[in-house]
């Protein structure tokens, strides 16, 4: 079994793993929770290593 992935399998990997850490995902997932935000005032989106999604939100 090789080291390492094929270039084109690696390429896939790494856009999978954007696509389903990208903004727009994440702002889903958090609906999909129904975690309270407004996805206007989102600043800063991101998906923690443990798997829970972090946020920083203007406003009150």
């Amino acid at each position: 079994m090789p080291d390492r992935l094929p270039p084109e399998l690696g390429q896939q990997v790494e856009e999978d793993i954007r696509n389903k850490n990208s903004p727009e995902t994440l702002l889903r997932e958090l609906a999909k929770l129904g975690v309270k935000h407004a996805p206007e005032n989102v600043v800063r989106i991101a998906r923690k290593r443990s798997g829970g999604i972090v946020f920083l939100e203007t406003g009150d």
